[in-house]
């Protein structure tokens, strides 16, 4: 169950950041001030890392697992595409980041927040616990440790991984 508690302290860690962005992004408009621009891309580097990271983790590991039971398919279909459209708001977010046009990110940015939002109360409220029924104790104790021997070499390669889906974020 400590994936599970790991995947949870992830969704708050990355809420917790895009929540800190929404200020910076906010607090950007009431005072027009290019210094803070340059804060809330730094926030967004640490979004989009965290994202990335999880995404990966749960792309590798969790999917992978679930997918073995039929009954599950359609659902981690599911989740794979709501992935691939958070990725694409990430992508978009990230050109507007590398072109200096963080003044077009407020839709995007909204996008962006709800949909993980969403795709994490799914989540905490539909996939982890068929996935502690269907998995068992020791099947998610098995994973944690994977995942830890994996994410144990991966820290340097965080960013690697972002680019290389077809430049695509992965989530």
């Amino acid at each position: 169950m400590k994936v599970i508690r790991r995947f949870k302290e992830e969704h708050k860690d990355i809420l917790a950041l895009l929540s800190e962005l929404w200020r910076e992004v906010k607090e950007v408009e009431c005072t027009e001030q290019n210094v803070v621009d340059c804060e809330r891309m730094r926030i967004f580097v640490n979004v989009r890392d965290a994202i990335t990271q999880y995404s990966d983790i749960e792309e590798r590991f969790f999917f992978p697992a679930l997918e073995r039971f039929v009954e599950m398919r359609p659902l981690i279909n599911e989740a794979y595409g709501v992935h691939r459209r958070i990725s694409e708001l990430v992508a978009k977010l990230e050109k507007f980041r590398l072109a200096r046009q963080c003044d077009r990110w407020d839709e995007d940015l909204t996008q962006l927040i709800q949909s993980i939002r969403r795709h994490f109360d799914w989540e905490e409220h539909a996939l982890f616990p068929r996935a502690i029924r269907l998995l068992g104790e020791a099947g998610l104790e098995r994973m944690h440790f994977e995942i830890e021997a994996a994410s144990s070499g991966q820290s340097e390669t965080n960013s690697a991984i972002f680019f290389a889906r077809d430049s695509v974020v992965g989530l």
